[in-house]
């Protein structure tokens, strides 16, 4: 029979002094570990900072009035009415004065300028478009045109004189709200306002102003346009 051998209730681990050499690289673990809590919560709050900026930077921008040049447009108004007064039974012409350019089909308007705070804006294209037929009987101009923007609507604007024609009505009015367009396509970008082939609809008083040729409602041709953007520089206080 086996004497004085231990039973497990006897047996005592003891905890081995840890060796200077491990304990340091103990304690340079911890370091590490705190080094990189501190490093991922000042990362943490750079990205929240920056995040902040660029907030406050898109907020600032938003609100900033913008002077608008070198504006171009290219417009047909309405392919089909164009080709109708031009054509052989109506006899007609089409003039351009004061800054558009035709080129038998579509209008041109180069340098014209505007003003924009945020994503709205006007942008006034000057300059008249004459349109005479069936010898004198029908006899519209379109003067002064805008372009007025709000986010991802705009309103075509005019200057409308129209002879009565087919019992049309004369009309001879400022500031027609001539047509909508549909701005969806529109963007800021690298200093420039654009949008191309937006949708453009004539409403009730452009087709008042068509002599009666087209209803409100109905497409008429789109548009391409764009600006130059610039900050508006700050009025500096007049002294007293």
């Amino acid at each position: 029979m086996l004497r004085n051998v231990p039973t497990l209730h006897h047996i005592v681990f003891t905890r081995m002094p840890m060796s200077p050499q491990h304990s340091t690289r103990r304690s340079c673990a911890l370091l590490a570990t705190a080094a990189l809590t501190l490093s991922g919560m000042t990362l943490a709050t750079a990205s929240v900072a920056d995040a902040a900026d660029a907030t406050n930077s898109t907020v600032a921008a938003a609100s900033a009035t913008h002077v608008a040049s070198n504006a171009q447009l290219t417009w047909s108004l309405k392919n089909s009415f164009i080709r109708y007064v031009t054509g052989a039974f109506a006899g007609g012409s089409v003039e351009v004065t004061g800054g558009p350019s035709f080129n038998g089909s579509t209008f041109f308007w180069q340098g014209a300028d505007g003003e924009f705070t945020g994503a709205n804006g006007t942008i006034s294209y000057p300059g008249a478009i004459h349109f005479t037929a069936h010898k004198g009987e029908l006899d519209i101009t379109y003067a002064n045109l805008k372009l007025v923007i709000n986010g991802t609507q705009g309103t075509l604007v005019a200057d409308v004189k129209s002879k009565g024609y087919n019992g049309s009505p004369d009309v001879d009015a400022t500031n027609v709200n001539f047509a909508t367009v549909d701005l969806s396509g529109i963007t800021f970008s690298n200093g420039t306002v654009s949008a191309t082939d937006a949708p453009v609809t004539l409403t009730a008083d452009g087709a008042a102003a068509f002599a009666g040729f087209y209803k409100a409602g109905d497409a008429l041709s789109p548009l391409t346009f764009s600006a130059d953007l610039a900050e508006k520089p700050a009025e500096t206080p007049t002294p007293e």
